[in-house]
């Protein structure tokens, strides 16, 4: 049954696999998370797919805008108003529904999102349901592939919207997985001319960032050897201390950190230039071994970043994916070359122990797919 008339439900046909889903997969997630749940869910928030049923208050709220068998991305964050919550808190009044304060209120079970929540379902199997206000029509022209991609540009979008670079700036991006390829490639589609220079682990990765628009790509190697080629690429200096890490004096206005280990942590921070800022987009819980003396001695910038919200766009409030969608409609941003990967429901141990070996199966993204 729908959790209330407000509700469809949604046939799955593409469900994205994402990092943090690897991550609660096997148990790195901090603790701090947990009251954010409810079991048993099923996994699965990067979801897209067809209607087949709708409660009436839905029906009527969505009448002359998506019907049954339209095809739909939904909008995953189960904030104030898909849980019906009588007075949204105020940060759902001003958009920035990836805070809400009622992520363990309202007519449903506590979670995050879709693919943490007992009452809903998840992409990970043929079907769950969703409030009204979380579906979004897919354009016309506008592939499937395409749009299960969304999700995660949207955790690359909202940092770039919120830490928007100048022209004459310089950008470090650390990691270029999924996330932080879509840090290129958000920065590119909003029309940004800024230097942008990646930290990537493997080949095919750095091959993508380049392809998306990054003007120069360092390679990590053992030890600390690539920070000699980072320094040269960000018109940095290095210095020698007693011991440790090399001192870098100078580095890049803003940093997105999109691996969330200590050690990119530690190297984000020693990048950032004075008064720069640093964002970390990696999901990011205990880490040891990072020097926090950046912080206070140059006094960089430290700004966490947690899915997606509301940003303006041309000079219109929008939700994350809203503005995500209308770049693709418009043709400034392809993602389906991101979909590197796609696996049948029925293969799910082969699409997990895929993802846990990234670099030798050159994976920058998969999905499940359902007939």
């Amino acid at each position: 049954a729908l959790p209330s008339q407000e509700w469809v439900r949604v046939k799955t046909k593409l469900a994205g696999i994402c990092g943090s889903d690897k991550n609660l997969i096997l148990l790195h997630d901090s603790p701090s998370t947990s009251p954010y749940s409810s079991f048993p869910f099923t996994i699965g928030h990067e979801n897209c797919g067809t209607v087949t049923e709708m409660g009436t208050i839905a029906a009527e709220k969505l009448k002359g805008k998506i019907d049954v068998n339209q095809s739909v991305l939904v909008d995953p964050l189960l904030s104030c108003v898909p849980r019906q919550v009588e007075h949204v808190c105020e940060n759902c009044a001003n958009g920035d529904y990836s805070l809400c304060t009622n992520f363990t209120e309202g007519i449903i079970s506590p979670g995050l999102s879709i693919g943490t929540c007992r009452d809903t379902g998840g992409g990970w199997s043929a079907e769950f349901v969703a409030h009204y206000s979380q579906l979004l029509k897919v354009p016309e022209g506008v592939s499937l592939e395409d749009v299960v991609l969304v999700d995660a540009f949207c955790s690359a979008l909202h940092p770039v919207m919120r830490n928007f670079p100048s022209d004459d700036e310089t950008v470090l991006v650390i990691g270029c997985g999924v996330i932080g390829v879509c840090v290129v490639a958000a920065l590119r589609a909003l029309g940004s001319r800024a230097k942008i220079v990646t930290l990537v682990k493997y080949p095919f990765q750095g091959e993508m960032a380049s392809a998306y628009g990054a003007d120069e790509v360092v390679y990590i190697t053992e030890g600390t050897e690539y920070y000699k080629k980072l320094a040269e690429a960000l018109d940095a200096r290095l210095l020698k201390p007693m011991m440790g890490k090399p001192v870098v004096s100078g580095g890049a206005d803003t940093v997105f950190e999109c691996v969330g280990n200590a050690t990119s942590i530690d190297d984000a921070l020693r990048f950032s230039k004075p008064k720069g800022t640093m964002v970390l987009v990696g999901l990011a819980s205990l880490a040891n071994g990072i020097d926090l003396t950046p912080i206070w001695l140059s006094e960089v910038n430290v700004k966490g970043s947690f899915w997606c919200s509301s940003e303006v766009y041309n000079g219109v409030k929008m939700t994350t994916y809203q503005v995500a969608l209308e770049l693709l409609k418009s043709g400034k941003l392809s993602l389906n070359k991101l979909l590197t990967h796609k696996f049948k429901i029925e293969d799910y141990k082969k699409a997990i122990e895929t993802n846990l070996s990234v670099g030798s199966n050159k994976l920058i993204k998969s999905a499940f797919y359902f007939e």
